[in-house]
């Protein structure tokens, strides 16, 4: 699909419609991440054929999309964006910068505060301000004027809970994230919107370290490797069993944990935050004491608990990535089934997290709930300290 042209006249600007540009905009004034990246792709499909838009034509087809799908709030919120520049100033390392919602909303988000009531605490902080006259505010003072909105927004817990990650942010130490779960358990989709919220700047799954390590050794060396996790076994020396399904899947896990050492040294040694998915991210497999002690390692295992809903999920991802073959994964059910019991078994006994994945925005929610006890343990809040 050709890509229309978005026009800026005053800036005589030319650039192509993107979506992920879109998303992340729609994103930053508190829309979640599948209702942003819903309303880009409405966005671009309906521009499909069109050669040149208008900046200011493209932000009111937005807008009115906005409007019709989510209210008048919302998309006043996105039209509020372009309004004049606040003259409100923050001072930091001695500069005046200037305050924008935007920003402090995703400074929020980064700290497990939902995109919308993030926007919302950013809007009051400004419209406090701006009524106070104060048109200056160094960084100290407006953290603590954030603590206390947050507070008085969400409560005591919230506000706890931005310490707690204002002190792990100041640490030093990278946060690496592991989302393990069987085939269709959301895993990556679950991923994707935690490192955005987050601000985890790179995430990785376990397929592509897979897809890598295919390229590099042969399937007459690992024959496992070119399998999916659910019918690796079938390619082991042997008489089948239901046993050997399991077997199937450590033996791939064994090669692909090479590479998934090599990410997170990589991770430790860069003192980058990331997040890992896959059906290989299974922590007691996986040795991950040694990097425990330069990082912040989280593992969490998603589940969806009943058959159905799993085959439905199949269903859900077979509409959005069409390459995938629903009828494939519905062939090895069972198999898959299996894995994930094995997974949330070895995990309940291990003592890591098992998360059910229902709907995305509570799965996404329970995950960073996760993140953020594990964090406390170790940064306990201190509102002296922020």
């Amino acid at each position: 699909m050709a890509r229309p042209t978005v026009t800026y006249h005053r800036r005589e600007d030319r650039i192509p419609f993107l979506r992920g540009l879109l998303t992340r905009s729609l994103m930053d004034v508190g829309l979640p991440f599948q209702d942003a990246y819903a309303i880009a792709s409405a966005m671009r499909d309906r521009l499909e054929g069109v050669e040149e838009i208008a900046a200011e034509e493209l932000r009111r087809q937005v807008a009115a999309l906005l409007e019709e799908r989510h209210g008048r709030e919302v998309r006043d919120r996105y039209l509020g964006r372009a309004r004049a520049e606040s003259p409100l100033r923050v001072i930091m390392d001695g500069q005046p910068i200037p305050f924008t919602p935007a920003v402090l909303a995703r400074s929020l988000a980064a700290c497990a505060i939902d995109p919308p009531t993030a926007y919302q605490i950013a809007r009051r902080i400004q419209e406090e301000l701006e009524r106070a006259g104060e048109w200056r505010v160094n960084s100290l003072d407006l953290r603590r004027k954030t603590y206390e909105v947050i507070k008085q927004v969400c409560g005591p817990k919230v506000a706890d809970d931005y310490l707690v990650w204002r002190r792990f942010h100041r640490s030093g130490r990278p946060l690496i994230l592991l989302v393990g779960g069987a085939t269709g358990s959301g895993k990556s989709t679950v991923a994707a919107e935690v490192a955005y919220r987050l601000g985890l700047v790179r995430s990785q799954s376990t397929d592509m370290l897979r897809e890598v390590m295919r390229l590099m050794l042969s399937p007459e060396l690992l024959p496992t490797l070119y399998r999916s996790t659910y019918n690796a076994w079938e390619v082991l020396p042997g008489e089948r069993s239901r046993d050997r399904v399991i077997e199937g899947f450590y033996a791939q896990l064994q090669t692909v944990r090479v590479a998934i050492h090599a990410t997170l040294r990589r991770a430790v040694t860069e003192m980058v935050h990331m997040v890992i998915d896959g059906v290989h991210c299974l922590a007691p497999a996986l040795d991950l004491a040694p990097f425990q002690k330069e990082a912040v390692v989280v593992p969490v295992m998603l589940a969806v608990l009943e058959k159905a809903e799993l085959k439905e999920h199949f269903t859900r991802r077979t509409d959005a990535a069409p390459q995938r073959q629903r009828d494939r994964y519905l062939a090895h059910f069972d198999e898959i089934w299996q894995i994930q019991s094995h997974l949330l078994e070895v995990s309940d006994q291990a003592g890591v997290p098992i998360v059910p994945s229902h709907e995305v925005g509570e799965t996404v929610q329970g995950v960073i709930d996760l993140v953020t006890k594990e964090l406390a343990q170790r940064h306990p809040p201190d509102p002296d300290r922020l």
